[in-house]
C-alpha cells in the first residue's frame, strides 16, 4: 500500500507513479517492456484495426499504464486527496479552436469487472466538441453514460472526451489497464512525468528536499531535459523539430490570445500590429516592441496568426536559428522573419510576391536598421518556381520558414520547387498554419 507523505510534501509524482484525485493512482512500473511494449502494433490485437482505422496505419503507442482506484481495505494506509468521483475532465485538448478529427485516442481494459459500485468511468456523450477550458460542468452529471463492462472488455476513446471515473465504494482494489495511441507526429506533453524514480527514495533518505536551492531544482531540471533529449536521440526514427507546433497545450492556450482571424478589419489590416519580443537575458536587444506596418491592400499586408506562433516558436527556441542562414517563403509583412533576425541569425532573407516588398522592406529598416553590411537581413522578390536571384548573396540555407502559405494549391508543385533549389540534406523546414485548407473539388 502507498502513502502519501507526511506534513506539506506533495502528492507522490514519480515517472512509475503518480498519484491521481478521487483516491487513484497511475502506475507505468515497467510499461515500456514487453508485452506491453508493442501490444499496441500487434496484427490481431482486438482494438488494432479500429485505431489504425481512425488515425491511420502510422499510428503509434504513446504509453500504457494501470489506474487503481482504491477500495475500502486499502484506505488504513492512504493519506491522500478526498475520496469520491474523480472531477471531470479531458486528457487532452483541441489541437486548434476548430474542431478536428481524432488524433489520440484511450483504449481502457478493465482488470476486473466494473460496476457503478466500484467506479466506472462516466464519459458525456459529443462532449469531444467541447473547449478544454470550459468550467461550467453543471450539466454533465445529469447527461452523463456510465459504462459498465466486465474484465477483458475493450473501451475505445477519443482523448478530448470529458470523463471522469466513479467512486469506487467497495472494500477491494478496482485496476484498469490503459493503452494511449496517436498520430505519429503528436507528443503528449500534458501527461508528462517528473523524472524521479521512487526506486530512488532510499538514496534520498534523510535530506529535506523541500529547502533545496534554486540552483539545485534548475540544475535537476536542465538534467532531466538532456536525458529527455539523448532518449529521444537513440530512437530510431528520425525526429523533426517543432512540428506540429500546436503539439502542446502551453502553445495551444497561448496561441488563442494571439489570435486576430475575425477582427475588425481596421485592426487586421489599418491600424500597426505591436509585438512584444523578447529573449535570453544574454541578447542585447532583450525585450523590444516591434511596430509592423500593416495595409488594407491584398493579403501579403497583414500580420497573420501563424507567423506570431512561430516568432514565439523561435522566441522560446532560439537555438534553432541562432547563427544560420534563415530564409522566409511568403514573409508578408515579415514578423517572423524579423524576430529571426534579432535572435542572431547569420542571416534573415525576407522573400515574397513583387506587390509585397515596399511595405516588407518598410517593416525591415523600421525594425532592424538601414540595409546594408552591417545588416544581417535581405528583402528579396521571390517567385516560386522561378531562379532565385539571392542565392549567390547568402551561405547555404540551414533553416526555411512558412507561415501560413499553404492555402493555394495551384501554386503547391511551384513552392516544392522552390524548397528543392533552396534546401540541402540539413536544411530545416518550419512551417505553421491555422486553418486546414480543402482542395477545390
Amino acid at each position: 500500500k502507498f502513502k502519501k507523505g507526511e506534513g506539506n510534501l506533495e502528492p507522490p509524482r514519480f515517472k512509475e507513479i503518480v498519484e491521481r484525485d478521487g483516491g487513484r493512482f497511475d502506475f507505468r512500473y515497467r510499461m515500456n517492456e514487453e508485452p506491453f511494449l508493442s501490444i499496441g502494433d500487434r496484427d490481431g490485437v482486438v482494438w488494432s484495426s479500429l485505431v489504425r482505422k481512425i488515425l491511420g496505419e502510422d499510428a503509434v503507442s504513446l504509453f500504457s499504464g494501470v489506474v487503481v482506484a482504491l477500495g475500502f481495505d486499502s484506505l488504513g494506509s492512504y493519506e491522500g486527496d478526498s475520496l469520491g468521483c474523480q472531477q471531470w475532465h479531458m486528457d487532452g485538448g483541441h489541437l486548434f479552436d476548430t474542431h478536428l478529427p481524432p488524433h489520440c485516442l484511450n483504449v481502457f481494459v478493465p482488470l476486473v469487472n466494473i460496476s457503478e459500485k466500484n467506479g466506472a468511468t462516466q464519459f458525456v456523450p459529443s462532449s469531444h466538441k467541447f473547449s478544454s477550458a470550459r468550467k461550467d460542468h453543471s450539466s454533465f452529471e445529469h447527461n452523463a453514460v456510465t459504462v459498465v463492462a466486465k474484465a477483458g472488455s475493450v473501451l475505445v476513446f477519443d482523448y478530448r472526451v470529458w470523463h471522469r471515473g466513479g467512486e469506487n465504494g467497495t472494500s477491494t482494489d478496482r485496476h484498469m489497464l490503459y493503452f494511449t495511441f496517436a498520430k505519429p507526429w503528436f507528443q503528449d506533453h500534458r501527461n508528462h512525468r517528473s523524472q524521479k524514480s521512487i526506486l530512488d527514495l532510499n538514496s534520498d533518505k534523510g535530506k529535506d528536499t523541500s529547502k533545496r536551492s534554486r540552483e539545485e531544482r534548475t540544475t535537476e531540471s536542465i538534467s532531466a531535459k538532456k536525458m529527455k533529449d539523448e532518449s529521444v536521440a537513440k530512437e530510431s526514427v528520425e525526429v523533426v523539430e517543432g512540428i506540429p507546433l500546436y503539439s502542446t497545450e502551453k502553445v495551444i492556450l497561448t496561441s488563442l490570445q494571439w489570435k486576430r482571424e475575425g477582427l475588425p478589419n481596421e485592426v487586421r489590416f489599418e491600424q500597426d500590429f505591436e509585438y512584444e519580443f523578447s529573449s535570453s537575458e544574454s541578447c542585447e536587444t532583450s525585450k523590444k516592441t516591434i511596430t509592423i506596418k500593416q495595409s488594407s491592400e491584398g493579403i501579403c499586408s497583414t500580420v497573420w496568426d501563424s507567423s506570431i506562433v512561430l516568432a514565439k516558436y523561435f522566441e522560446d527556441n532560439p537555438e534553432l536559428i541562432s547563427g544560420k542562414c534563415c530564409v522566409g517563403l511568403g514573409s508578408g509583412c515579415g514578423l517572423t522573419e524579423i524576430v529571426v533576425s534579432l535572435l542572431g541569425a547569420s542571416c534573415s532573407v525576407m522573400t515574397d510576391l513583387q506587390p509585397a516588398i515596399p511595405l516588407l522592406a518598410q517593416n525591415a529598416e523600421l525594425a532592424l536598421g538601414e540595409p546594408g553590411k552591417d545588416c544581417n537581413y535581405i528583402v528579396s522578390e521571390l517567385l516560386w518556381g522561378q531562379d532565385i536571384t539571392f542565392r549567390e548573396r547568402i551561405a547555404p540555407v540551414d533553416v526555411v520558414i512558412g507561415a501560413d502559405i499553404l492555402y493555394i494549391d495551384e501554386v503547391t508543385d511551384d513552392l516544392v520547387q522552390t524548397l528543392h533549389l533552396l534546401c540541402n540534406k540539413n536544411t530545416v523546414v518550419y512551417m505553421a498554419y491555422g486553418k486546414i485548407y480543402k482542395p477545390a473539388p
